[in-house]
């Protein structure tokens, strides 16, 4: 999996604490509200466009995680406001809400991990609108505690990502939640 200066649990736990869609299945989310159903599309190859929004939205993924990482480790602040280019809502919410949860609870990522994302485009497959779709395996780092101890092991964990042009920028705007996985299915 390649490496990446991205997120110790970042996208994977502040989506856990805050609350995500739940993966399409049009079941109820962590809040209880019903989350619309992912649709997939038969879609013809890929073209430059689109080979172009992908690498996008892949760019946006990888900045977002990096920058919630950042402000986790240096713990309480401002919310990144780079951010607030990269996500909208309700994505952007639940990265606010997560952050703060985390300097609140003091939790930052153990020393010495590193956190890997790999991403994959999804033609056709569509959420709320959205314009394009990532799937993707984040490998978690662990989770300390202001003291150092212990309070979430590495994993490795499956969703789908969806974009949209919001205000000109496209922007990750919702995931499915994160499925513990025992190995990725993305290369």
């Amino acid at each position: 999996m390649r490496r990446v200066f991205g997120l110790l649990v970042g996208l994977a736990v502040v989506s856990v604490l805050s609350g995500c869609s739940s993966g399409g299945s049009g079941g109820p989310t962590p809040s209880g509200t019903p989350s619309p159903p992912v649709s997939v599309s038969p879609v013809a190859s890929p073209t430059p466009d689109m080979d172009a929004l992908y690498a996008e939205a892949e760019r946006v993924v990888r900045r977002a995680t990096q920058l919630e990482e950042e402000a986790i480790r240096q713990g309480p602040g401002s919310y990144p406001v780079e951010l607030e280019t990269l996500l909208a809502d309700p994505y952007l919410t639940w990265s606010r809400v997560g952050v703060q949860q985390y300097w609140e609870l003091g939790w930052k990522g153990a020393e010495g991990e590193s956190a890997a994302l790999v991403l994959r485009p999804q033609p056709g497959v569509s959420q709320d609108d959205s314009e394009v779709a990532l799937e993707g395996c984040l490998q978690a780092t662990s989770t300390v505690d202001a003291n150092g101890a212990l309070v979430g092991v590495s994993a490795l964990l499956y969703k789908t990502y969806f974009f949209k042009h919001v205000d000109g920028d496209l922007r990750l705007f919702t995931s499915t939640m994160g499925v513990e996985v025992e190995q990725c299915p993305v290369s």
